[in-house]
């Protein structure tokens, strides 16, 4: 059976509450009692490992880049297919920790997005008009085994832009033999074993990508490919509503986040990204759902009055560009199963969303999730593990991490 992106299953078309508790989810419950770091009781040991050889990951931004590259790096054959246009231009400037650094390095992109990208020179941060340092969160004894909890407990230390990482992990995974499939729709058929095989749909018409041994889905928040196998969120927080825009005016390397507080006593988060080597900044700026009814040119004219706030310089409708008046919701999710039948596992956005003021999403999609597919892969190929434990491994430290960045950006927040 096809499941195409126009069919949406009445569980997907929202998002889904957690139940009453741990003893409503086994998953939920094993999730609370499981440390990273601990040997795990090994499941299926009589299955034959089936060793992953061919691959297909949907999405082609950072996560499934670098899920690509990863995957190529032993030897698996991998096809991208994604929905936008090759090279999709996206401004947005982002912070990343030294352990992303290690990650690009691992796959042997450091050096050429380090050329386009610059070092982190400070963070400011301002709480309803005090100047305080930024987070420093102590070790957690109770968190010490996890690798997302050090991460996000690590600083940033360097700005890039998104489409520039893009645009190097695409030449470097092109270089290894990936092979992409852009403007094209991926459409799942499950089959009787509850394998998936993966479809291509573009203008031209529908590829058969057959049955691989490893599906990668990193299409994004709002992606259509887990909507199709009806896999909800489970939402961890209340959502907030932000302004974004490309602002063609600097800041230099610079972060600075703000909690203002608004004449009508009201509190408002700002934040701003510079960058060392363009002279513009990404701006956010929070908002009410409200600001879905309003005119385009209203929501310029509210992001110019935050921008000009976070940046202490008057920003004009005329210098911002890109994402001009973009409305986003950002809210604490958690994917409901990360791994779903023998052989699909969900990575990046399209596993956790979260609040940008910890601006954890991409820089744990570089590291936890490469991490935790690295040890799937050469788990099941070394003959360590069976398949089974290893989806079943993957999901528990896929949702530990969206966890831990969740508790991370609540600490921040406070």
């Amino acid at each position: 059976m096809l499941i195409g992106p126009h069919v949406r299953s009445q569980s997907a078309a929202s998002t889904r509450s957690p139940g009453p508790g741990p003893a409503a989810d086994p998953l939920n419950h094993e999730l609370e009692t499981y440390q990273p770091g601990a040997a795990q009781p090994a499941r299926d040991v009589g299955e034959t490992a089936r060793q992953i050889e061919e691959a297909v990951v949907v999405g082609a931004g950072p996560a499934g880049l670098a899920a690509a590259i990863v995957l190529a790096q032993r030897g698996v054959k991998v096809t991208v297919v994604e929905l936008r246009d090759y090279f999709y231009q996206r401004p947005h400037h982002l912070n990343l920790r030294q352990q992303t650094l290690d990650t690009f390095a691992e796959l042997g992109v450091l050096d050429d997005i380090a050329q386009r990208s610059g070092p982190l020179e400070r963070e400011e941060l301002t709480h309803l008009g005090e100047v305080r340092e930024p987070t420093q969160r102590p070790p957690d004894p109770n968190r010490v085994t996890s690798d997302a909890w050090e991460i996000l407990n690590s600083p940033s230390v360097m700005q890039a832009r998104i489409s520039d990482v893009e645009k190097m992990m695409h030449y470097h995974a092109e270089e290894m033999g990936v092979k992409f499939k852009y403007h094209a729709h991926a459409i799942l058929d499950q089959q009787e074993d509850g394998n998936f095989g993966v479809h291509a749909q573009d203008a031209e018409g529908i590829t058969d990508l057959g049955v691989p041994d490893l599906v990668v889905v990193t299409d994004g928040a709002n992606s259509t490919t887990r909507e199709q196998v009806g896999i909800g969120f489970e939402e961890q927080s209340e959502g907030r509503w932000y302004l974004g825009g490309h602002v063609n005016l600097p800041i230099g390397a610079v972060t600075r986040k703000s909690i203002h507080v608004n004449e009508d006593g009201s509190t408002q988060r700002l934040m701003a990204t510079g960058h060392a080597r363009y002279p513009s900044t990404w701006i956010s700026v929070e908002a009410s759902g409200s600001m879905l009814e309003s005119t385009q040119e209203e929501r310029v004219a509210q992001l110019c009055r935050g921008a000009s706030l976070i940046m202490g310089q008057e920003v004009r409708p005329e210098d911002i560009t890109w994402g001009a008046g973009l409305v986003t919701k950002v809210q604490d999710r958690v994917i409901e199963r990360a791994a779903v039948g023998g052989n699909l596992i969900f990575g990046g956005d399209a596993a956790r969303t979260g609040d940008v003021w910890e601006s954890g999403g991409l820089n744990l999609s570089l590291t936890s999730d490469v991490r935790n597919l690295t040890r799937l892969v050469e788990g099941v190929n070394s003959g360590r593990r069976s398949k089974a434990n290893a989806l079943h491994q993957y999901c528990l430290r896929t949702r530990w991490a969206s966890r831990m960045w969740h508790a991370a950006s609540a600490q921040s927040a406070s």
